[in-house]
């Protein structure tokens, strides 16, 4: 009797190496460029101004603001409408979901493994998002920097008005820590996609919004990534410590996805 097992199992945590870490920042990163880099040609347009026509005030904003200034007026209402959805949605999804994932893993299911899988998951999710807006907050107080509506009203329109100041972005910060997270424990092209979409377009849609510079984006997305690659460098010892939150750990085997025996 020969015993065929598959060579790859999927959603475990052994399985994750150096190799796909780099990976995910570089999806990341790339994620972010592509959806910004029509906006860097179109802030690079202001240098080239008509000499024919007299320059105005937004002609002159400096680079960030400007570019904040020629995104917000892509798609109209309902590009702005779009923004202001996913935006909203920031709190809902970067809490609830990691708290979906911890109450799934303790309803049980067929798969004990499963379930403390994602238990763990909801964990260092709920966890990498509490650091990740703290250091959001203490890095907001330190720079103290206005939003581009109120620093150029004249320029810029503020189609939301969000508490706080500008730098970084909590709403890049923290889609940026969920998403890094979620490709960590589910390194799958069907979360990877989406997750990597959604924390480019939040970032982008900041700037369509007007509350943003493209700098904070990027500080925040940096917070962001950073603080959840390091909760999942430490995830080990932060499952050992919150064991007692946790589904027993005496039947977390992996289980192949396929066996099949051919007699010979």
């Amino acid at each position: 009797m020969m015993a065929v097992q598959p060579l790859v199992s999927q959603l475990h945590p052994m399985n994750m190496t150096s190799r796909a870490v780099t990976i995910l920042t570089t999806i990341l990163v790339v994620a972010a460029s592509n959806t910004f880099c029509a906006a860097v040609e179109a802030a690079d347009s202001t240098l080239h101004v008509n000499t024919t026509s007299a320059p105005t005030y937004c002609d002159s904003l400096p680079w960030d603001a400007s570019l904040t200034y020629r995104v917000q007026s892509w798609g109209g209402e309902g590009m702005h409408s779009a923004s202001a959805i996913v935006s909203d949605a920031l709190l809902p999804a970067t809490f609830g979901i990691p708290l979906g994932l911890f109450a799934y893993g303790h309803l049980g299911t067929d798969n004990m493994s499963r379930s403390r899988y994602a238990t763990e998951t909801g964990l260092q999710a709920l966890v990498t998002e509490l650091i990740t807006y703290s250091l959001v907050v203490g890095a907001k107080a330190i720079t103290d920097r206005d939003r581009p509506f109120i620093a150029f009203p004249t320029c810029i329109v503020g189609y939301q008005h969000p508490y706080g100041t500008s730098m970084p972005s909590g709403h890049a910060a923290g889609s940026s820590a969920l998403a890094t997270t979620l490709i960590l424990r589910y390194p799958q092209w069907y979360v990877i996609a989406p997750a990597a979409a959604y924390a480019a377009f939040t970032g982008f849609a900041r700037l369509n919004l007007g509350v943003h510079y493209i700098t904070d984006v990027v500080v925040g997305y940096a917070i962001g990534i950073g603080t959840a690659l390091l909760v999942d460098a430490l995830s080990s010892s932060l499952f050992d410590a919150a064991d007692p939150l946790l589904p027993p750990e005496e039947q977390f085997t992996r289980l192949p996805l396929l066996s099949i025996t051919l007699p010979l």
